[in-house]
């Protein structure tokens, strides 16, 4: 995946499993909430290969 575009999908996947999901889905209980937001960002960036990488590394190829 091209640098940039893995940046905005890590950051939207991020911004919606940590805000929109406790938000929505689970507002009883905010704390489980961001905890299981959070495993999901990471589970889904995971699997789509959005992976953050060094600036180095992009500034190099």
């Amino acid at each position: 995946m091209h640098p940039k575009l893995g940046y905005i999908v890590n950051l939207a996947v991020t911004i919606i499993c940590l805000f929109i999901f406790p938000e929505f889905i689970l507002k009883s209980h905010p704390i489980y909430a961001l905890i299981i937001g959070a495993i999901l960002a990471i589970i889904i960036n995971t699997v789509l290969g959005a992976k953050w990488r060094p600036w180095k590394s992009i500034k190099s190829e």
